[in-house]
């Protein structure tokens, strides 16, 4: 028991984090022990800080009522609060943002509650780098696009004709190229802009039902150009997935997975040979994959290629390693495997709904 002690005075003294206990004391609730850290916001020493309460340290009333208020909720009904995040004013008067977790203080001896212990940590730099990032994505969402949008009408207009323009047929088609690539770009980064605030403005992304087929078939859209170019062909047969007949809970950011997996199958698959994706539910998920007629990855890539700039095909090495960071964000895995026939197949767990990582 004094080893106990003695490691949580030395919690108390050296962690970063904002550490106190608080008593119940006719009807308000008085600091009993705090950290050293806690206590330099307020006083030279913890031990100032005894017997003090929120009232008497809160420059504003109503930020102490209100953690009085969250702290009464939770002695009475026994449910901590868990990272809510609170802005407060600190006593020079600017405004910090902190993460807070509370619980009820339990009595060894009684097992009564007999007040609080929370746990707070400023988040403050991180709340300004989250309003920055959504300054920048405020400005990608309009220049950019606005470019796009010039560009592309600029494409069309030439290839219609306008403006005294006389295009062959090989210009023409590299111009229609482009006009489609200005158009995917634009979609993409306006799918990537909706993310990114989403994750910012929610904590993270909303997951809903989404339809598998109809991914697959906006993906290979996509790509229609290089895939003709190419002669590459999708194989309904080794695993074909009606429209609606395959759900399943995630984010749009598995759309990205199926883009990255999918663009490097085309890239990798012989000319004029066949590319594939398949769906199969196994206990506690669904797996994915997709899969290319094409050269193995040697066996000693095989785990390197999800790591940051180890393409092996002199590109970034980006695309894996993002696939790998968003199907991990699930509580889920990604890996490659030669198929039987001796080709490449790319898979991916993701786990139910129930036992998706919150």
């Amino acid at each position: 028991m004094a080893g106990l002690q003695e490691a949580m005075v030395a919690l108390l003294r050296y962690t970063p984090d904002s550490v106190f206990f608080k008593r119940l004391v006719d009807g308000e609730f008085i600091f009993e022990r705090v950290s050293d850290a806690k206590a330099r916001k307020y006083r030279d020493s913890w031990e100032e800080i005894i017997g003090e309460s929120d009232f008497s340290l809160f420059l504003k009333k109503e930020e102490a009522q209100k953690c009085h208020d969250d702290e009464l909720r939770v002695m009475q009904t026994g449910d901590p609060i868990i990272n809510q995040e609170e802005e407060l004013t600190r006593l020079d008067g600017t405004t910090a943002w902190v993460s807070v977790t509370k619980f009820p203080w339990i009595d060894d001896e009684s097992g009564e509650i007999i007040g609080i212990i929370g746990i707070s940590r400023d988040i403050t730099e991180k709340k300004k780098l989250e309003r920055h990032l959504e300054s920048v994505i405020a400005r990608l969402s309009h220049d950019p696009q606005k470019n796009l949008f010039i560009i592309g009408g600029t494409i069309k207009s030439l290839l219609k004709g306008r403006r005294g323009a006389v295009i062959n047929e090989a210009a023409g088609e590299m111009l229609a190229e482009a006009n489609r690539l200005v158009t995917t770009t634009s979609n993409m980064l306006q799918e990537y802009l909706a993310e990114s605030s989403q994750m910012i403005s929610a904590g993270g992304l909303k997951r809903e039902l989404l339809d598998l087929r109809n991914i697959f078939d906006s993906l290979f859209e996509e790509f229609y150009h290089e895939m003709t170019g190419k002669g590459v062909w999708v194989d309904y047969s080794m695993g074909a997935i009606p429209v609606g007949a395959v759900t399943f809970w995630a984010a749009r950011d598995i759309k990205t997975v199926l883009r990255n997996l999918i663009s490097n199958a085309i890239r990798h698959t012989y000319p004029d040979r066949e590319i594939a994706y398949g769906f199969r539910r196994i206990e506690g998920g669904c797996l994915i994959n997709v899969y290319n007629v094409g050269d193995e990855i040697p066996s000693e890539m095989r785990e390197k290629i999800f790591d940051i700039g180890e393409s092996g095909s002199g590109s970034s090495g980006m695309g894996l390693y993002l696939c790998r960071e968003i199907v991990r964000g699930y509580g889920g895995e990604i890996w490659y495997e030669v198929t039987p026939d001796g080709n490449s197949n790319f898979v991916f767990f993701l786990p139910e709904e129930d036992n998706m990582k919150k």
